[in-house]
């Protein structure tokens, strides 16, 4: 499959995708949340890149499959809710039930550890010299060290924080708890970026901002979804200037412009598939890891087991080492796997989708896990160990519930 062909089958998937999301006036749709990132990357890579590093054939293909292959799962469950559902008469009104999580103490105790766990990172990380050029680096090589609260702090805090989203969304509660919303997403953001990571400045903004938008647009009509897009737009030039401030962090003042070559954020964005190609298409890794590699919990748990895979070495440090979704199913199965994989994906994307359109729980859900779907471009992330967390996390405050529920009925009798 050639740069070419592959170029113009990517710009009509995108024009489908587009109008597929006007009309269903949902801006954070699984569909569109994984084919811009790795769409746009493509042809970015392709106006800037294509003539410094040229993209095989092979690669070019690998790239269509899981594209193909995501959209195929994604629409075939469409297609088989739609056929269920067609035998409904009326078409009820999508309306989110309250949830008060305001006053579920699990929430207000995650919340409160959460940003106290924040605040004991930022310590840390300045006591680290967060904030020079060479802190990335340094941190990668110590993270494994690093106490508890630096790892997981944000996620804890993240989740409390988009369940008092919700609530402040769908009940009438106080101003105040907008404040307490605003100030933890203060904290826990900029403990996020002394980290010098982009993915974790992601994990803490895009959650609160997919609640905020599915809840809006339900029942959307053309003037809120116009207004919605247009905050969608604000999020992503917040996540510019917060990776541009990583990027100055790590390594001064660039003075290149946005596209090119030296600006990292940028390289990120629009060369993952070249790095792919060349330290594991090329050299012929196909299907040379375990299955189990695609699915962080169990990968982990073999490691613990002292069941470890072969280690390849892939980019030399100091070369570009960011080989977007493809590299995990990839090594693990070949093409077939990357078929396989991104189907299963695309298939429970939409199922997750139209479950969080109804219910407070899984959309909290969903938040986290489309949040690894949009990474996509970036790395495979659908299988994370923070998609385990926040499905703990959705467990645990359900649960609160349950006990609370069957408490005052007790008292009853």
């Amino acid at each position: 499959m050639t740069i070419t062909t592959t170029y113009l089958i990517t710009i009509l998937i995108i024009v489908l995708v587009v109008f597929y999301t006007n009309y269903i006036k949902n801006i954070v749709n699984p569909v569109f949340l994984f084919v811009i990132p790795t769409g746009f990357a493509y042809i970015l890579y392709v106006w800037y890149f294509q003539t410094t590093w040229t993209l095989s054939n092979e690669a070019n293909l690998i790239f269509l499959i899981g594209e193909f292959s995501y959209l195929i799962g994604y629409f075939l469950r469409s297609f088989f809710n739609f056929s269920v559902k067609s035998v409904a008469t009326e078409t009820v009104p999508i309306s989110y039930q309250s949830a008060h999580f305001e006053k579920n103490i699990i929430v207000w105790g995650l919340l409160v550890s959460g940003i106290i766990m924040n605040f004991l990172s930022i310590i840390k990380l300045r006591q680290l010299g967060a904030g020079s050029d060479s802190f990335r680096d340094q941190f990668i090589n110590i993270v494994s060290s690093l106490p508890l609260y630096v790892i997981y702090g944000k996620y804890i805090t993240v989740f409390a924080l988009c369940s008092l989203v919700y609530s402040y969304l769908t009940s009438k509660i106080s101003r105040w708890y907008l404040l307490i919303i605003l100030l933890g997403t203060g904290i826990v953001y900029y403990s996020a970026t002394l980290t010098q990571a982009r993915t974790d400045i992601l994990i803490v903004l895009m959650p609160i901002a997919i609640i905020f938008l599915m809840v809006k647009m339900q029942n959307a009509n053309w003037q809120l979804f116009v207004k919605s897009v247009f905050i969608a737009m604000l999020c992503l030039f917040l996540l510019y200037f917060s990776f541009l401030f990583v990027q100055i962090a790590r390594f001064g003042n660039v003075t290149g412009n946005f596209f090119s070559s030296e600006n990292q954020t940028f390289q990120y964005i629009s060369l993952p598939l070249t790095a792919f190609d060349k330290w594991m298409v090329t050299p012929g890794l196909s299907g040379v890891r375990h299955g189990f590699g695609i699915i962080e919990p169990i990968d982990k748990f073999l490691k613990l087991l002292q069941i470890n895979q072969h280690e390849y070495s892939f980019a030399v440090r100091g070369q570009f080492n960011v080989y977007s979704y493809l590299s995990a199913p990839f090594l693990a199965l070949g093409k077939f796997g990357v078929f396989i994989v991104m189907f299963i994906a695309g298939y429970f994307n939409y199922w997750l989708f139209d479950k969080a359109k109804h219910s407070t729980y899984y959309l909290l859900y969903y938040a986290f896990f489309e949040n690894s779907v949009m990474l996509s471009f970036y790395s495979w992330q659908m299988t994370s160990m923070v998609n385990v967390y926040a499905l703990m996390f959705i467990l645990l405050i359900q649960f609160n519930k349950v006990k609370v529920h069957e408490s005052k009925l007790n008292n009853k009798f």
